[in-house]
């Protein structure tokens, strides 16, 4: 679908893939927050804390679409913003959700990431979420587009 919009502006197939492959994909979503009364949910040594920055996700599974680089480029541009971020790896024992960052990873050969709010309760008729945290995120995304 995209190479059809780059034809349709008379872009070369070659200007299409240069951009493709300098690209970056920003996955938005959420993230698991540390729940008071269910702290056997997190590693101990690995939470997100509400009110704390924007969660950049990732895991050993591959089930996020960040990696290394995708990591570094973040933290350099939040560290620039002033944007606060935390770091999350899920845990090794059990299941994450999967995003649409590692789905279309697959077709877009780019620099992807999976960030999210921490939030409590997901998928409950209340998830509750820091305000700090969409300051963050509203913030990153600012940044990243006019980065672009």
């Amino acid at each position: 679908m995209l190479e059809k919009i780059y034809q349709a502006l008379h872009e070369s197939r070659t200007a299409y893939l240069n951009k493709i492959i300098s690209g970056f994909l920003l996955s938005l979503d959420v993230a698991h927050g540390f729940h008071p009364n269910k702290p056997e949910k997190s590693d101990p040594t690995n939470i997100n804390l509400l009110n704390r920055g924007i969660v950049i996700k990732r895991a050993s599974s591959q089930t996020y679409a960040t990696d290394c680089e995708s990591i570094a480029i973040l933290e350099q541009l939040c560290r620039k913003e002033g944007i606060a971020y935390q770091k999350y790896a899920s845990r090794s024992d059990g299941t994450t959700g999967s995003t649409l960052g590692t789905i279309a990873g697959k077709y877009l050969p780019m620099h992807s990431a999976d960030v999210g709010i921490p939030i409590l309760a997901m998928h409950s008729a209340r998830e509750t979420m820091g305000v700090q945290d969409q300051i963050n995120l509203e913030k990153l995304v600012l940044a990243y587009f006019a980065g672009q």
